[in-house]
């Protein structure tokens, strides 16, 4: 999950490449149209969306519950949480830089970014496509 910015621009170009050799595109077309054509988020966005995914199983599931080292909610205990309308969790205050790339801080940071209509959504199939289509619509608003 943590990974320092020159390894996912590594990653990413490596992406690119193998999307160029799928769709058969000369170099020179555009990544964003490549990643349309293929429904494929890029990287970045989609470390995110797996972060929220593992702080939703998180705070609904009990089999997840040994997550609740990494993650806690900002609240009494995970009890009071799952029903409070509050579903923000406790972000560290973590001042070096190597540290802030550990799930412990970048999780927490990743779900608060949610809108809380998202936060709300109980069953993860559910919140799974919502936050998936989400941001997949944002390859749709640019024009093609």
């Amino acid at each position: 999950m943590s990974a320092n910015k020159e390894t996912l621009t590594k990653l990413q170009f490596v992406q690119n490449k193998a999307c160029r050799l799928i769709v058969r595109a000369h170099r020179l077309t555009s990544t964003e149209d490549m990643h349309r054509d293929l429904r494929l988020m890029i990287l970045e966005p989609r470390r995110e969306f797996h972060l929220q995914c593992i702080c939703h199983m998180n705070i609904y599931y009990d089999d997840y519950a040994c997550l609740s080292k990494f993650f806690e909610p900002v609240g009494l205990n995970r009890r009071t949480t799952r029903a409070s309308n509050n579903k923000d969790m406790k972000v560290l205050n973590i001042l070096s830089t190597k540290r802030r790339m550990a799930l412990r801080y970048i999780g927490p940071v990743s779900w608060n970014k949610l809108a809380n209509s998202e936060k709300m959504i109980e069953k993860y199939s559910t919140f799974k496509s919502a936050v998936q289509k989400k941001l997949l619509l944002t390859f749709d608003d640019h024009p093609t």
